[in-house]
């Protein structure tokens, strides 16, 4: 069970968020003028068996919405506790319209295919926030989930 305010909490993040305002603003860490348009895709965070043995089903796929190549080097993929934080490697470019997919367990990267290495699942059954971010903490996309328990 959650903290008696979580309500309270959850809705007034929702909407910064959608207001833009705090760490949800273009301009929160940095002067960015613009931010790069990145789609979350599709997420899976409960894959089928037990999660942690099935670490490489555990993802989240994110497009490239802008009309020229992203560098997303430095990029910061976490949920919201203070635990979860994956730093994308550099040398990582998305093509335009081109997918992005990280998935939680271990394995060889590709082109479209990246792995947190993480011995443990990442993302909460019971609902999560998946965020990306710039290296300077500006929020490109995020997405809120909740469990279905």
């Amino acid at each position: 069970s959650g903290h008696r305010l979580e309500p309270a909490f959850v809705e007034a993040a929702v909407g910064a968020a959608a207001a833009g305002r705090g760490m949800w603003s273009p301009r929160a860490c940095s002067d960015q003028q613009r931010i790069p348009e990145i789609e979350i895709t599709d997420y899976v965070f409960d894959p089928a068996g037990r999660d942690a043995d099935n670490l490489n089903d555990e993802l989240v796929a994110f497009v490239n919405r802008e009309d020229q190549s992203l560098d997303l080097g430095g990029w910061i993929l976490r949920d919201e506790s203070t635990q979860h934080r994956f730093v994308l490697p550099d040398g990582v470019r998305v093509a335009p319209d081109g997918e992005l997919r990280i998935r939680s367990g271990c394995g060889a990267a590709t082109p479209v295919d990246l792995y947190w290495c993480s011995a443990d699942p990442v993302w909460s059954n019971g609902g999560d926030t998946i965020i990306l971010q710039l290296p300077d903490g500006t929020v490109v996309a995020w997405e809120q989930f909740a469990g279905e328990f």
